[in-house]
């Protein structure tokens, strides 16, 4: 599910939408109305991602962006690789960099893509100033960034959890259990499974963590994740 975001005074007005993958590019289009091909000059957009080319996620929203809006602006790119790089020194450097990169563009949209850029670009240095933002890839809530701006729309995104612990109890023929999460060490997906254990432990599903590196056989973790998917295996073909 995502979650688009409008401002409305001082209240945020969240509307479910379905899901599909032009879902944030329409609304992307929406917000660029003003790049009109009789425009004297092209316009300027630049794409902040949180991540680094290479990322399968990162990779497909910059070919989501060019896709729709080559043609319609020039597209310039800076990237924070803070999936790699960890530290919230790390991160705040390359805010700063991004926003030093702003300055010197000054591009008449600005893409800003995962939690990261939100929290160490967005929400500290330009909360409800005149540049646009749109945002993608920001996960389960918006609380912590203050969402929504005068001068941002975007995205949240919402994992369909529900379906998906009513999918785990028919397979495993259960109404209760215990399940492990391989989770990496991102700010990211610690996020995901603070939410994702809230929401299960709602439906009588523990949820435990665990970090799926180094995934060689002789790891305990791997080891104790292959059972589960062994027994997992077992009685669905039972």
């Amino acid at each position: 599910m995502v979650i688009a975001l409008q401002k409305r005074g001082k209240n945020m007005n969240a509307r479910a939408l379905t899901i599909n993958k032009s879902a944030l590019w329409f609304l992307l289009l929406a917000g660029l109305m003003f790049l009109s091909p009789f425009r004297a000059t092209a316009a300027t957009c630049l794409w902040i991602s949180s991540y680094a080319p290479g990322y399968e996620w990162n990779d497909g929203i910059g070919k989501g962006i060019h896709s729709v809006l080559d043609g319609r602006c020039e597209i310039s790119e800076f990237h924070m690789d803070t999936k790699r790089n960890k530290s919230h020194d790390f991160a705040r450097k390359q805010a700063l960099k991004a926003k030093t990169l702003i300055s010197q563009l000054q591009p008449d949209v600005v893409i800003a893509s995962d939690d990261n850029a939100s929290k160490f670009l967005v929400a500290p240095h330009f909360k409800n100033l005149e540049i646009p933002f749109v945002v993608c890839g920001v996960n389960w809530s918006v609380k912590e960034y203050g969402y929504p701006y005068s001068n941002v729309t975007g995205v949240v995104e919402i994992f369909p959890v529900n379906p998906l612990v009513r999918s785990v109890k028919e397979i495993l023929s259960i109404g209760a259990g215990h399940g492990l999460l391989l989770v990496p060490d991102t700010r990211t997906a610690h996020k995901n499974f603070k939410h994702l254990k809230r929401h299960f432990s709602h439906n009588d599903f523990q949820l435990t963590p665990s970090l799926p590196t180094p995934l060689l056989s002789g790891n305990r973790v791997f080891r104790k994740a292959r059972v589960m998917i062994s027994s997992c295996c077992s009685i669905t073909q039972a």
